[in-house]
Order: structure tokens, then C-alpha cells, then sequence
């Protein structure tokens, strides 16, 4: 009798087993899924907020081309892999954020660097008290430029995630014990 028990018992249990098993397997999947695409997304923000303080510290054109030549390696195919699905996603992103502050930035430091060297050559004290003054006024802007980055990082939102999930069956038992007549 205990035999016929068990024969009867022991593949429903080992079926039930596996289907659980199954939908287990598959959550945690859903999960590191999500934690990885989410880990990628929050590595985008601040390779974004870490580029733009870059650019803004910057004081010569040889330091932006050097932040320049960072953030096109982050955009070459060789990072694809770092970003997976989210590759373009990243390309996009540091393009209308960053390219419009090394723009800038590298126009105002074009002009600090004439400004410096018009100075260097002029012998008149009257010019060169302009001269002057117009390169603290440039310099007030990269300094400026510095401070509207870091509001911006302030101010920025965080771009949601859009998270699908996956709704696993979720198996529930009634009775766990079978009796047999």
C-alpha cells in the first residue's frame, strides 16, 4: 500500500518540482536583467556628469581635446559591448549633453587664449588695461560655465527606466498530502 502511494505520489511531485524550479530560474533572470540594464543606465549619467565637470575645469584647448578624445572613445564601437542594447542610447545622450558645454567652453577659451596673446604684444597701457579687463571678463565666463554645469547636475532628472516585468505563474497548493482509498 505505502508502495502504490509513493508510485502515485512521486511524479506528481517531481513535475511539481520542476515547474517551480523553472519559475524560479526565470525570475531571477528577469532580476539580474533589470539590475544589469539599470547598473548600465545609471553608468551613462555619470559618465555624463563626469565629462561635463571635466570640460568645465578646463582652462586650455589642449585639456578639451583630451576630454574630447575620452568621450569619442566612450562613443566608438569598441564600447559596445560595455553598453550592450543601450549603446546608441549612450551615443545620443552624450552628444546633447556634452557637445553643446565643450562647444562653448572651447569658443571661450579661444578667446581668453587671443585675448592673452594681444596682451603679450601690445606695449600701450591704455589697450592693454582693456585687454585686461576683457580677460577677466572671460575668465569670469568659463568660471561661470563651471557653476551652470554643477547646476545642472544639480537639476538634472534622472531618465526613468522603463521596466517591463515579467509576471511569472506563480504556483499555489492546496493540499499537500495525497490519500488513497
Amino acid at each position: 500500500l505505502l508502495k502504490a502511494t509513493a508510485d502515485v505520489k512521486n511524479p506528481i511531485q517531481e513535475k511539481y518540482t520542476a515547474v517551480c524550479n523553472e519559475i524560479d530560474r526565470k525570475t531571477r533572470e528577469a532580476e539580474q536583467k533589470k539590475a544589469a540594464e539599470k547598473q548600465i543606465l545609471e553608468g551613462i549619467e555619470s559618465n555624463v556628469m563626469s565629462f561635463s565637470q571635466q570640460i568645465a575645469a578646463c582652462t586650455t584647448r589642449s585639456e578639451l581635446t583630451g576630454v574630447e578624445r575620452l568621450i569619442n572613445l566612450e562613443k566608438s564601437p569598441n564600447r559596445a559591448g560595455k553598453y550592450g542594447d543601450h549603446h546608441q542610447k549612450a551615443i545620443t545622450r552624450y552628444d546633447e549633453v556634452l557637445l553643446p558645454i565643450l562647444k562653448d567652453q572651447k569658443t571661450k577659451i579661444d578667446e581668453k587664449e587671443e585675448l592673452e596673446k594681444q596682451l603679450q604684444g601690445t606695449t600701450d597701457a591704455v589697450k592693454h588695461d582693456e585687454l585686461t579687463q576683457q580677460l577677466e571678463e572671460k575668465q569670469n565666463e568659463i568660471i561661470q560655465n563651471q557653476v551652470k554645469v554643477q547646476e545642472q547636475a544639480l537639476l538634472q532628472e534622472q531618465p526613468g527606466v522603463q521596466e517591463v516585468e515579467v509576471v511569472m505563474p506563480t504556483i499555489k497548493t492546496k493540499r499537500t498530502d495525497i490519500v488513497c482509498e
